[in-house]
């Protein structure tokens, strides 16, 4: 018998009308091969202002054929493709910011070499941006003990457009000599931008320097990004909030890191490039520090940032949570969140938000509060889940949400605001 397996992921939305997701995934394993399906049936929740997503009637949405023996890796359909930190080609899944990323055609590799060429397809909550890309290249990535080293070349054009095509040049490497770890990435673009509908040249230039000693780490991570982002790229954001203010088209800056046991600090911030000869003006900031500490069955954690995003996101939030560590458990967060609300005198808004949980082997029962000061908005949130850790979780949630922002891999995106009930089950079984 074949060995295979199978998911499904299903959720509801109700509010004045109806919002569906359904995803089932099945996948086979024969001999050296690996067989997989995705099928896809998502209707948004529509409203005359708003389309939360693009409507996917029952198709199929991923599939891919791999097979793979020794150091030969083949593989047909939808794979996810990255090199380093992304800066020449990051096509892969991130679930917090909802980002589906593959590439959909062949891709061969022998270590250290590997050949790749297909169509890129990109989704972020569920919209996708064209998918009219065309990708083909290949890479190399030896290896020398502790020191890693990688080329890759990109050609990338335009489906169906002509003169809309372009080179991507990229190397990366890494290694370490103790305490300390370095690691050097760089790629460089000309052709066709997807952002200014015209021909440029851009570049990246990303490195980490990280010291380790005993429970002692502190690393520095620097930045220069200038027009390379093209959608099928994603460089790293190079601080902890998880965010390209620029979206990789021009900024140039670092941060600063350093943890001890379980307290973490970060400072980091990045500017524009100005006139070529000195910095610009700053586009973000981001400070954050938190501290957790074990006494008994109980973990206070405290965590507080400051983040300045231009006129996009500015906010200082500082929390405290208290887990009490037994059957049943508690989670008490007590937080307090200041944005600058865009209202012609920009004011600045308290957010105060208190959620209690409470987790009783496979089942957590959450209740969670928020109040906007300066509109007297509230959220109210109820939520149920029960997790067996192995085949099946279901999820209750009723309430109001007033939608907020999430940024995660250097992708951001706006959760939607919602009110009314949600539900979701999922189903994982191997056979």
């Amino acid at each position: 018998m074949i060995p295979w397996s199978f998911s499904y992921a299903g959720s509801v939305w109700y509010s004045d009308s109806f919002q569906t997701l359904g995803d089932l995934k099945l996948t086979a394993y024969p001999s050296n091969v690996q067989i997989h399906l995705h099928i896809r049936d998502y209707r948004p929740y529509i409203t005359p202002a708003l389309d939360y997503g693009e409507t996917y009637r029952l198709a199929l949405f991923r599939g891919y054929m791999r097979y793979s023996r020794g150091g030969f890796y083949a593989s047909l359909g939808d794979d996810a493709i990255t090199f380093g930190r992304g800066l020449s080609i990051f096509l892969a899944d991130d679930e917090k910011a909802l980002l589906e990323a593959t590439l959909r055609g062949v891709r061969v590799r022998y270590s250290p070499f590997e050949l790749f060429a297909g169509l890129k397809r990109r989704w972020i909550y569920y919209v996708s941006d064209g998918d009219t890309t065309l990708l083909g290249g290949f890479a190399v990535e030896p290896a020398f003990g502790s020191t890693n080293l990688g080329l890759t070349y990109l050609r990338y054009a335009l489906y169906n457009g002509e003169g809309k095509d372009g080179n991507l040049f990229g190397f990366y490497s890494g290694f370490r000599i103790s305490p300390f770890n370095l690691y050097f990435e760089g790629a460089y673009r000309e052709g066709y931008d997807v952002y200014t509908f015209s021909r440029n040249s851009g570049y990246a230039l990303y490195s980490n320097l990280e010291v380790l000693v005993g429970s002692f780490v502190a690393g520095v991570e620097l930045k220069d990004y200038d027009r390379i982002s093209q959608r099928f790229n994603l460089p790293s954001p190079a601080n902890g909030y998880g965010l390209l203010p620029s979206d990789g088209r021009d900024e140039v800056g670092g941060s600063f890191y350093a943890s001890y046991g379980t307290f973490n600090l970060e400072l980091s911030r990045a500017y524009s490039h100005g006139d070529g000869t000195y910095l610009g003006k700053g586009i973000m900031e981001y400070y954050s520090l938190s501290y957790y500490r074990n006494f008994g069955n109980l973990t206070p954690k405290l965590v507080a940032h400051h983040m300045d995003w231009g006129k996009n996101l500015n906010e200082r939030l500082g929390f405290l949570e208290v887990k009490y560590n037994s059957s049943p458990g508690l989670i008490l967060k007590l937080e307090d969140r200041l944005r600058l609300i865009k209202t012609p005198e920009e004011e600045w808004e308290h957010q105060p938000y208190a959620s209690l949980s409470l987790i009783y082997g496979n089942f957590t029962l959450s209740l969670s509060y928020r109040r906007y000061t300066l509109s007297g908005k509230s959220d109210r949130v109820a939520e149920f889940i029960y997790d067996s850790f192995s085949f099946l979780r279901l999820y209750v949630s009723y309430g109001r949400f007033s939608g907020d922002i999430v940024c995660s891999s250097g992708v951001c995106r706006y959760e939607p605001p919602f009110e009314g009930l949600k539900a979701s089950v999922s189903v994982y079984y191997e056979f």
